[in-house]
């Protein structure tokens, strides 16, 4: 199954079976993580994969999802972190969705006490094998329909980018990326909360993020290599819209 396969069928899963994985599956998620390029490479950023016993000690309080494995990112604290934290991290959710396994983000986890050394503590994600049913298709989704997100040619050929972007993650399901498509261009904002919520400001840029690996995922089996870049200055739109950054599309040669 490739990443754009998976895109249909994932789901936050809250319920997993007890048993750890096995080892060439953690394995191959390294693997495949390490060879990833951020969006915005110049922010170092890392990851651990921890059992919920080994997590539970650097967060304030123990993990609600009793999943046994966390994948913990952590980057540098610059503006853009999120977004790349979030690409990062959905990239391995649909990875691991291609592998069978279930997969949940934990946005409400509260890093006290982190290992010596480290970079700081951004998201983690639990995984492990479902005990419950995965999607069948897209039409499990509940999602907005592609009007209430996009704007621009969304009729053209970047459509089934734009979809699959419709069914990325967000906290608590609020879906508040939206889409400006500009010729070969795809402009990502976010809409700004209506009160100051830190917390939901931050959770908001990881979803952008989550939709940018979405629209990358799509974009190469539609043939096309997705450059993610912030523009500078930001495209204008409407003042109560945050610039997150922009998917340019160019059609991959051969």
């Amino acid at each position: 199954m490739q990443l754009y396969d998976a895109i249909f069928i994932r789901k936050s899963v809250r319920s997993f079976e007890s048993a750890p994985l096995d080892q060439s599956v953690l394995d191959g998620l390294v693997d495949f993580l390490s060879e990833l390029e951020a969006p915005q490479g110049e922010i170092d950023w890392d990851f651990d994969i921890l059992s919920y016993d080994d997590i539970t000690p650097i967060l304030a309080g123990p993990p609600k999802l009793l999943a046994p494995h966390f994948l913990v990112l952590r980057s540098q604290k610059v503006k853009g972190c999120l977004q790349n934290c979030g690409w990062l991290g959905e990239m391995a959710v649909l990875w691991l969705t291609a592998q069978g396994v279930g997969t949940c983000w934990q946005g409400g986890l509260e890093c006290q006490h982190d290992f010596d050394g480290v970079l700081p503590y951004i998201v983690a994600i639990g995984f492990g094998r479902p005990a419950e049913p995965m999607r069948a298709c897209a039409e499990d989704f509940d999602r907005k329909a592609l009007g209430r997100l996009a704007l621009g040619d969304t009729k053209g050929p970047l459509r089934p980018l734009l979809e699959a972007a419709r069914l990325a993650p967000s906290s608590m399901g609020m879906q508040p990326i939206r889409y400006i498509v500009a010729g070969n261009r795809i402009h990502l904002y976010r809409k700004k909360p209506l009160l100051p919520m830190p917390q939901l400001s931050y959770s908001q840029c990881i979803d952008a993020g989550a939709a940018a690996a979405h629209l990358c995922a799509a974009g190469k089996a539609q043939g096309y290599d997705v450059l993610l870049e912030r523009l500078e200055p930001a495209p204008e739109y409407k003042k109560n819209m945050l610039y997150q950054m922009t998917a340019r599309c160019i059609r991959s040669e051969g």
